[in-house]
């Protein structure tokens, strides 16, 4: 089964996706989209590029992607607890100390509809604040092939309002585990060939960099957005494109996003597994896992190499 594609049983659901009495509500201005409304480019956002992302028990991985984000030119970062019990907050306390992490709550358990509400939510504070905002989850991370940076890369699509960069699935490396402290960059070198393309998964799917005061509202992918008209959305070699999650081909010459799923083999086994089977129905029969394990392991991949040395000195502090 796809993830998060199966748009119109969602609607449904996004239409009463909280409870009665629940802490967020829509701005009403965003409810009919921005079509309406003019940008203010007199108005300079305090950021260049951010990130938003929702999290559950992710606490042993948020330093690095944080680390690793910030390293990439992130500068301020929208983060969703989604009911984690472990210790995200001793891990983020002190990026919010130091203005660099907002912390929001989001306590709702309906699969997808608590992650693209929150997206929603996350563009809707983002909008005018910042010129670029990065929506991706944790176990993903931006690795540019040519620049330094994703500041860098940005510059040449100032004239675009989405830029979708294409997935690169990793496998375990055939690692049981790791440390405590080992990072996920470092060790997990093997994934799916590049132009992997599957029924259960696809390395077609793309994450959006986007400008979210452009954003027309609902939000009904975690892959992409709806744009205001005459607003271009592109792809990372800056070809014009619709806005859809799925790309026409994989365009992973000058950047692409490295997609931790499986971790390690006990994190996919004791984790993934379970937790995919619970809110999405997906079902991994052993011939399933077999082929996931071997497939996901065939192919090197040390594009992200280059960046350790910076990001193991960053993790020390």
């Amino acid at each position: 089964m796809m993830l998060n594609l199966l748009f119109a049983p969602l609607l449904p659901a996004l239409e009463n996706r909280f409870e009665e009495g629940a802490i967020f509500k829509i701005d009403p201005r965003h409810a009919k989209g921005l079509g309406t409304e003019k940008v203010n480019k007199a108005t300079s956002p305090s950021y260049y590029l951010s990130a938003c992302a929702i999290f559950q028990n992710e606490a042993d991985y948020l330093k690095e992607w944080v680390e690793f984000h910030k390293l990439m030119g992130v500068e301020h970062f929208w983060l969703y607890n989604n009911l984690s019990t472990d210790n995200y907050l001793e891990v983020l306390d002190p990026y919010i100390k130091r203005g660099e992490v907002e912390l929001i709550e989001w306590p709702y358990t309906q699969f997808p509809a608590c992650q693209l509400t929150a997206y929603e939510d996350g563009i809707a504070r983002t909008s005018g604040k910042t010129r670029w905002l990065a929506v991706i989850d944790i176990d993903e991370f931006f690795v540019p092939h040519h620049h330094d940076n994703l500041i860098a890369f940005l510059l040449d699509f100032e004239s675009f309002g989405q830029i979708l960069i294409n997935w690169q699935f990793f496998g375990t490396s055939h690692i049981k585990s790791l440390p405590k402290g080992a990072l996920l960059t470092e060790h997990l070198v093997r994934k799916f060939p590049e132009q992997f393309h599957s029924t259960w998964n696809s390395n077609l799917y793309a994450k959006a960099i986007v400008d979210p005061k452009l954003v027309i509202f609902p939000v009904i992918s975690a892959h992409n957005f709806d744009l205001l008209p005459g607003c271009i959305t592109v792809n990372s070699a800056g070809q014009s494109m619709s806005p859809f999650p799925i790309t026409p081909a994989v365009v992973v010459n000058d950047i692409q996003i490295n997609h931790y799923w499986f971790k390690t083999l006990d994190y996919f086994y004791t984790h993934k597994i379970k937790r995919r089977e619970n809110i999405t129905n997906e079902k991994y029969s052993p011939q399933l896992i077999k082929w996931l394990l071997k497939n996901g392991n065939s192919q090197m991949d040390l594009s992200v190499q280059r960046f350790v040395p910076a990001l193991k000195k960053r993790m020390k502090h």
